[in-house]
């Protein structure tokens, strides 16, 4: 099949490598790539996981104008109910976006149904083609276990959107095992576990653990996740397909006695990590590791940036 992703354009670089290390996990291949789309094909991939993508869509048809797109290939698709959108990709489109909505919906056969339709089509316009496109999931979806929405939190956690595109970097697919060494409330167990990844979480706060045991219980995935109050440090559990986490910083973090030196030693991290597989580590600065492969600065507000480091181990 192949995909249509238009990114957001929150944090350069972020949503790009997102959808790439998707991409790269059920062994697609990115066909095309211009200002904030992503063209790809595979097979069995999930672009329901992606957090920085606006539209995640399957691409039926593209064009120099609607009069070329092959409408036809609209009917094969079943539904009762419709509606056709049009998205300017640049300020000087091919083709003015209205009279592509209406001939595009012209030519399908259903009821058009602007508040809940049972399929969307989209038409994405470039300065020189449309790409028509059937939405598979969009932006908002992913914001139902937001912090506000669960029964634990502390001023650290980590939002469902942060969360979900740190692991999706790590380019781990469901089954596979993850472990998140400072779990606190359980923010990245949460959105790993909705993906049908296996998690571990630890953490050495009695009460985050259990605030974290809570969170998972009330968004009904015990069944996938495991928090154990821990020093990771003298943790001796086994390799895991992906290590992510945020390294505590910040005034409501505790180190427990540990020294920022201890608790950024990423060393330990790669101790339990199976070989070919990746970390993805938050810090509040920039960390020297061997084996880092992308780095980018999050801007959160004038005083304070975290920087997400992925890690590949030999």
């Amino acid at each position: 099949m192949k995909f249509f992703f238009y990114l957001t354009k929150n944090h350069p670089g972020l949503p790009a490598a997102e959808a790439k290390a998707l991409i790269k996990a059920f062994d697609g291949k990115v066909i095309k790539e211009f200002d904030n789309v992503l063209i790809a094909e595979a097979k069995g991939l999930k672009p329901e996981r992606l957090a920085l993508t606006h539209f995640s869509c399957e691409l039926i048809d593209e064009a120099e104008s609607v009069s070329n797109l092959d409408l036809a290939k609209l009917s094969s698709f079943p539904f009762n109910s419709f509606s056709v959108e049009a998205v300017k990709l640049t300020e000087k489109p091919v083709q003015s976006t209205q009279i592509i909505k209406k001939r595009v919906g012209s030519r399908i056969k259903g009821k058009v149904d602007l508040e809940r339709p049972e399929i969307v089509f989209r038409a994405f316009v470039s300065h020189d083609k449309i790409f028509l496109t059937r939405q598979i999931s969009k932006y908002s979806s992913v914001e139902e276990r937001r912090v506000n929405s669960r029964p634990f939190s502390h001023p650290a956690s980590c939002q469902p959107r942060q969360a979900r595109t740190l692991v999706n970097l790590s380019g781990i697919k469901s089954g596979g095992k993850l472990l998140d060494p400072f779990c606190g409330s359980g923010g990245i167990l949460l959105e790993a576990a909705s993906m049908g990844v296996e998690c571990t979480g630890l953490d050495l706060d009695g009460k985050s653990v259990e605030g974290a045991r809570e969170n998972v219980e009330f968004f009904d995935l015990g069944e996938s996740v495991s928090v154990e109050q821990a020093d990771f440090f003298e943790w001796s559990g086994g390799e895991f397909d992906a290590v992510v986490s945020e390294l505590p910083f910040g005034k409501s973090s505790k180190l427990f006695g540990r020294t920022k030196k201890e608790v950024f030693d990423v060393e330990k991290v790669l101790d339990h990590l199976k070989p070919g597989c990746k970390a993805v580590l938050v810090a509040p600065e920039e960390l020297e590791v061997p084996g880092l492969q992308q780095f980018f600065e999050q801007r959160i507000h004038k005083s304070l940036s975290k920087f997400v480091h992925v890690i590949e181990k030999d």
